[in-house]
Formats: structure tokens, C-alpha cells, sequence
């Protein structure tokens, strides 16, 4: 098993060749989805592998504090990054020494409505994703107002969905919203809490047939994770499932995910995707500041 995973890891390596950071957004329609468990999970079988990862959480305030859910659910989170005077003391340690970072904590790093701080407190942030190789986007739940407009200027977007019918209805509403006719975009779809692989080719053979039905857009299927006892526990334990029941059919899955998103040439049009991200983070936050929120 040791020497399985050492070729596996070996081998991931030596795809995982590109010199610039990645960025990919993590959607969902709607809460319970399990958008959140597959980020942290995702990121923590990218670091496993070795490479360096940074999860930002869009969530701001969604659980009732500026630390990103993972290293809440997860554990080896610093404890007062509430008050947070720098990038670098915003950020929390995630499993298997994933970097996080949650939004509301970057704000807090340097705020105000001021325009030179907002932009010193980004150049921190560029100065640091630099470290990176993959930069994850845990984002809001439907979008939103601030969530839409710093998911849309990630062109590789993970749509993840359940088999609920409420769910899937939430990821092609989301799904046509963040088309908006852009071609550039590159939709993943990720099946989660699905009984079986057929049964997740089945929903997503609906989701891509409308897609392209009415909007003219394509959508690649990356995977399903199973119904899994063993992700619950792993929860309990504060723990993520790839690192407390590796060989659970949940963690297999996340494996095999993680290694399609690593595997996969790079989209051409998210040069400077993390510059845009960026510049767009900005933006909202001063347009934020001026309505007095």
C-alpha cells in the first residue's frame, strides 16, 4: 500500500509541472451540497502529493467567525485570527499543512475604505500566493452579491451538486449565471453523496444535455464521491477522510478528483486569473465600503 502510494505521488509530480499557480472556484446552488468537506479535501490530497496549497474562504461570516470552516471542522487552526494585523497573521494551518485564509480575516488585515491600504493589503496577498501552487476557491453558496463577482473572475469553476433535486436545480441556476455567454469559462461538474458512479452519469447526462440545450455551454464531468459512513467520522475526529480512513471508498474518490484537476492543461484564457481575482476582490470591497457595509 506505502509503495502504491509513493508511485502514485511520484507520478503526480512529475505532471504537476507548471510554473504559474492555479486557481479553480468551488461552487454550489445551494447549502448542503458538500462544497465545503470536498475543498478541504481536495486541497489536502494536492499537499499530500506535495504541492503547496492556499484555500481562500469567500464565506464571510457564514459560521459565525473570520476563520475559514475547514480549519474549524478540521482542526490546527491558530486561534486569533479575528485579529489579524497582516496577511501572514491571517492565515490559519489546514490539514496536512494546507494554507487557509479566510476572507472576512484578509479584510480585517488591512481595512478601511481607503484606496492605498486596500491595495498594500492586496499586494500582500499577491506577494504570498507566489508560494503557491494551487490557490481554491471556497465559495459562497449561490453566489451572492460579493460572491459573484470574485467567482467570475475564476475561469475554472467546480460546480459541486448532490443527487437532491433542489441541488441540482441550484447548480444549473448557478451554472447559467456565471455564463453569461462567456465562452472562456470551463464548467466541472462534481457529483456528491451519489450511490453509484451510474447514477451520477445519469444526473450529470441531464445537467450537460440542458446546458447545452439552452446555453450553448459545455460542462465536463469530474467525478462523483460516494455515500460514505466514513466521512461522518472523519468529521467527528476533526479529521479529513483522506487522512482518517485512506482507503475509504470517499477518500478513493477524492483522490481520483484531485488528480483530474492536477492533471489538466491549464485554460489558456486564466492567464493573470489570479491578478483578475484580485483586482476584482478590491473592487468589491470598496464598493462594499462606500454602501456602508
Amino acid at each position: 500500500m506505502a509503495d502504491f502510494m509513493r508511485d502514485q505521488a511520484d507520478g503526480l509530480r512529475r505532471m504537476l509541472t507548471q510554473s504559474d499557480v492555479r486557481m479553480v472556484s468551488m461552487a454550489s446552488g445551494c447549502p448542503g451540497a458538500g462544497r465545503s468537506t470536498a475543498v478541504i479535501n481536495i486541497a489536502a490530497v494536492l499537499a499530500g502529493y506535495g504541492r503547496k496549497v492556499l484555500v481562500i474562504d469567500e464565506n464571510d461570516g457564514a459560521s459565525g467567525g473570520s476563520q475559514p470552516s475547514g480549519s474549524r471542522t478540521y482542526g490546527n487552526g491558530r486561534q486569533g485570527a479575528r485579529h489579524s494585523t497582516s496577511i501572514e497573521d491571517a492565515l490559519v494551518s489546514g490539514p496536512r499543512g494546507v494554507s487557509m485564509l479566510a476572507l472576512s480575516a484578509f479584510a480585517q488585515a488591512r481595512t478601511g475604505s481607503n484606496r492605498g491600504e486596500q491595495e498594500r493589503a492586496l499586494e500582500g496577498l499577491r506577494h504570498l500566493t507566489k508560494r503557491f501552487d494551487f490557490v481554491l476557491v471556497d465559495t459562497c453558496s449561490g453566489g451572492g452579491a460579493q460572491g459573484d463577482v470574485l467567482s467570475a473572475s475564476v475561469l475554472d469553476t467546480v460546480i459541486v451538486t448532490s443527487a437532491a433535486s433542489q441541488s441540482i436545480t441550484g447548480a444549473y441556476a448557478l451554472i447559467k449565471h456565471l455564463h453569461h455567454g462567456d465562452g472562456r469559462r470551463r464548467f466541472h461538474v462534481l457529483l456528491n453523496c451519489v450511490g453509484s458512479e451510474r447514477d451520477a452519469r445519469v444526473i450529470f447526462g441531464n445537467m450537460q444535455r440542458v446546458a447545452f440545450r439552452h446555453l450553448a455551454t459545455s460542462l465536463q464531468f469530474l467525478g462523483h464521491v460516494p455515500r460514505d459512513e466514513r466521512l461522518r467520522q472523519a468529521a467527528c475526529r476533526h479529521q479529513t477522510v483522506v487522512e482518517a480512513f485512506p482507503s475509504s471508498p470517499a477518500a478513493t474518490a477524492f483522490r481520483r478528483v484531485a488528480e483530474s484537476i492536477a492533471n489538466e492543461a491549464p485554460n489558456q484564457d486564466c492567464s493573470g486569473g489570479l491578478e483578475n481575482w484580485m483586482q476584482s476582490l478590491l473592487n468589491s470591497r470598496l464598493a462594499l465600503a462606500n454602501a456602508g457595509v
